[in-house]
């Protein structure tokens, strides 16, 4: 898991005030598309959020056409400080959606991406997946890498690595299991013995199998706990599922600072009218644990990530709760669109 290394205060483009659009059941005036700061048609805990289908960015089959357009421009393509690599290798489009009977809220392959992009612009500052990414952050973690912060330290990177083997027996990244199993063991953040560690996870990232090694390990850790929170908090959008999802990125699902532990000081959840104010109260109890975790090792880049936070209370309070694209954001000073093509 990993957070930015870039801090400045949130400022949304205006283009995402203007136009955060969203499903409704009724054709409407607007074109389907939510004036800034009303936020109409919320769903709660256990409704329903809305009778239209989403069927691709910006098109609402349900109630008709609701085509969102964005003024912005991705602008900036972010920039990684510290001691490894950041490259990309061939592009991916990451794994795929999730039917509504799973999990109570349905994911497409479409949904998904704009999940994904979300995740790589709060971790690598671009649209594009980063399999090829590692850093040093100097936060406690070891070596940061890859498309979903994986590090040497809490065992995602190993386990990233382990699956590969069993798709490419001879990668030289095998040579470091002992080390990773040693600094999972011991919950150490060094990166003594792991000088290799860049060049070889660059180098794999050239092949198709090592990028879909770390689609399985991402989903398999983050995804599909994040998407098992989001069915036990009753969450019924794409926002909903975004809040989750990133959470579990950073903090982990488990532990202290993790996001059963944030959830768990909401309080007694059947005081929450709307998931709106659901999500409203998460997200502050999140941005409260990035600027104060239990781990002080965390504190200074924990809390130059708060952005990723302010992005998606922003998101929330003007209304765009499906997360229709395309959709400007600028948590950390730099522009990206979500929902263009990487």
């Amino acid at each position: 898991m990993k957070s930015s290394t870039q801090y400045i205060a949130l400022t949304l483009a205006t283009s995402l005030i203007l136009f955060g659009c969203k499903t409704l059941p009724t054709p409407t005036t607007n074109n389907g598309c939510a004036p800034a700061g009303t936020g109409t048609a919320l769903s709660t805990p256990g409704g329903a959020s809305g009778s239209g289908t989403n069927s691709g960015v910006g098109t609402n089959t349900g109630t008709g056409t609701a085509t969102c357009t964005n003024t912005g421009t991705d602008t900036g393509t972010g920039t990684n400080t510290g001691t490894g690599t950041n490259g990309n290798s061939s592009p991916s489009t990451g794994s795929g959606g999730t039917p509504a009977s799973t999990y109570g809220v349905a994911v497409s392959v479409a949904q998904k991406l704009v999940l994904d992009q979300f995740i790589s612009v709060f971790e690598n500052s671009t649209t594009t997946l980063q399999y090829a990414y590692v850093e040093a952050l100097n936060d406690g973690r070891g070596y940061t890498a890859g498309r979903a912060g994986f590090t040497s330290r809490d065992g995602d990177m190993l386990q990233v690595i382990q699956y590969y083997l069993t798709l490419n027996p001879s990668s030289p990244l095998g040579s470091l299991i002992p080390t990773l199993q040693k600094l999972n063991s011991s919950d150490s953040g060094s990166i003594t013995g792991l000088s290799s560690l860049p060049t070889l996870w660059a180098q794999a990232a050239e092949d198709p199998a090592f990028r879909a090694a770390q689609d399985k390990i991402s989903d398999q850790l983050y995804y599909i706990p994040a998407m098992q929170r989001v069915k036990t908090l009753n969450l019924k959008t794409q926002i909903g599922v975004l809040a989750m999802y990133d959470a579990s990125i950073e903090h982990g699902v488990d532990g202290v600072d993790g996001v059963d532990d944030m959830i768990s000081k909401m309080g007694n959840l059947s005081q929450y009218a709307t998931e709106t104010e659901l999500l409203t109260e998460f997200l502050a109890i999140r941005r409260e644990t990035l600027l104060d975790p239990a781990d002080p090792s965390t504190q200074e880049e924990w809390s130059q990530s708060v952005g990723r936070v302010d992005t998606q209370s922003a998101i929330l309070k003007a209304g765009n709760l499906e997360l229709i694209t395309p959709l400007t954001i600028d948590p950390f000073g730099d522009t990206f669109v979500i929902g263009s093509t990487p």
